[in-house]
């Protein structure tokens, strides 16, 4: 399918409204899911492990902004303050890829398979942590601790990025 403007591919304006409105969606879920985290739900009674469940939730909504964002680097009067932010956003929520492919490929971590991202995560840790409603520590190979507020506030950030690259492109 071709574009108004004739060509295979979105024009800079079309990817940085796209990569904006990507962010913002997950930067609503990333919302959503830390409220969550603050909040009793009429499941816990049964289900004691909603809160785990609901940090997996967030884990996804974070790789969701960074993956929104990277849609910004592909256009090149902007990328290099979007890749800026994406450093920003990697160095306040650490560990994160980790988080992510380990919940993503769960089926090839729970049997220690060849074809695991991290090697070095084992199947005894996939369902070994901690949580309260500000912080997850996983213990995959050693504890990786996820902060909710500061991972927020690095997600409200990113999109602040991405929407300024957006805007500065469409500006005259």
């Amino acid at each position: 399918m071709t574009t108004a403007e004739g060509t295979d591919e979105p024009s800079p304006a079309a990817t940085l409204e796209r990569a904006a409105s990507l962010v913002n969606e997950a930067l609503w879920t990333v919302a959503l899911q830390r409220r969550r985290l603050r909040t009793s739900e009429p499941e816990d009674e049964d289900f004691i492990f909603r809160p785990w469940a609901d940090w997996q939730f967030f884990v996804v909504a974070l790789t969701r902004a960074r993956q929104g964002a990277m849609i910004a680097t592909r256009v090149d009067d902007v990328s290099d303050a979007v890749r800026a932010a994406i450093k920003r956003f990697d160095d306040a929520v650490p560990g994160l890829r980790v988080l992510r492919n380990v919940a993503e490929h769960i089926d090839e971590y729970a049997v220690d398979s060849d074809k695991r991202h991290h090697g070095h995560v084992s199947r005894r840790g996939l369902q070994v942590g901690q949580w309260d409603e500000t912080q997850l520590i996983w213990y995959l190979d050693g504890p990786y601790v996820l902060n909710a507020d500061s991972a927020l506030a690095a997600a409200e950030d990113l999109f602040a990025a991405v929407r300024a690259a957006r805007d500065t492109l469409s500006r005259p």
